[in-house]
């Protein structure tokens, strides 16, 4: 309590939570086990002897291929109909440069683009009194996770498909050399290779307002021939604002009740405005 007198009064809490981890072993030698494939194509976690939990692992992306001599020396496709067709298509690392794999793309080109778990949340409570009014607040915080956005994939992977896609995507789509080095080419083809990248992987940190009450308590004296002892009117919301760089409807997501899938959002119902108003009667 940092203030506290006859007519004022002033409380404060505060809590803060780090959370680190470390897969030690998987058994019988094992060394990394896939969890969960979101679909066939999208394959973001993994266990890994000695890495954390919630690590995200997808294919990174290198821009957009400008011209035919940059498919060429990334030396990914190689026949003339493949080299022609892959300007303003994604162009994506090849990591894994091991014997037999070098310009081949596939799982085990994946790297580790971030982790669904924070590196901290927090949470902040204040509540203050004058007189008869009291209003209290809580503002939530979380730092450091990163989410799956799977509509963001959805809607954006396959640019030319007859399906919806979004206006970022439409108006930055490549439209030839030096246009766009974001977002590939509006095209339909079965030629079309699209990976799970780092593009579908966003920050989380947020702030969030949990909850404001404002309250009035009526004076004793006004309540007495009405045989009531106390009397409180109030005005509370839930959610009002959010500080978030997340492009999806809420970055606190994660529709898989498992610690090993955290920060999934597919088509997740995001956290409802509310305002609420309201008495307390004592008797």
């Amino acid at each position: 309590v940092p203030v506290q007198n006859k007519n004022f009064s002033w409380d404060m809490g505060f809590n803060i939570s780090f959370n680190r981890n470390k897969v030690l072993s998987l058994g019988n030698g094992v060394q990394n086990q896939t969890v969960n494939d979101v679909s066939a194509l999208i394959k973001p976690f993994m266990l890994v002897v000695g890495q954390p939990i919630g690590n995200i692992y997808a294919m990174k992306e290198l821009g957009i291929y400008q011209t035919e001599q940059e498919v060429i020396d990334h030396g990914i496709y190689t026949s003339p109909d493949m080299i022609k067709f892959a300007v303003g298509e994604v162009k994506y690392q090849d990591t894994n440069q091991n014997e037999g794999e070098k310009g081949i793309l596939n799982d085990n080109d994946r790297v580790v683009v971030g982790n669904s778990n924070p590196d901290f949340i927090f949470g902040l409570s204040q509540t203050f009194r004058y007189k008869q009014f009291d209003l209290s607040f809580l503002i939530q915080g979380v730092y450091g996770n990163d989410v799956i956005n799977t509509l963001k994939y959805n809607f954006e992977s396959n640019l030319g498909q007859s399906n919806n896609t979004t206006w970022k995507a439409y108006n930055n789509a490549w439209r030839g050399e030096g246009t766009s080095n974001s977002h590939p080419k509006i095209i339909e083809s079965n030629k079309r290779v699209v990976y799970f990248s780092d593009r579908y992987v966003e920050d989380g940190s947020f702030l969030r307002l949990k909850t404001l009450t404002l309250g009035y308590t009526l004076p004793k004296k006004a309540l007495r021939k009405w045989g009531i002892s106390t009397a409180r009117v109030y005005v509370a919301g839930q959610n009002l604002w959010t500080i978030s760089g997340y492009s999806g409807y809420d970055p606190e997501v994660s529709i898989r009740n498992s610690a090993l899938t955290p920060g999934l959002d597919y088509s997740a119902y995001p956290r409802a405005y509310a305002v609420n108003f309201g008495i307390n009667l004592g008797f």
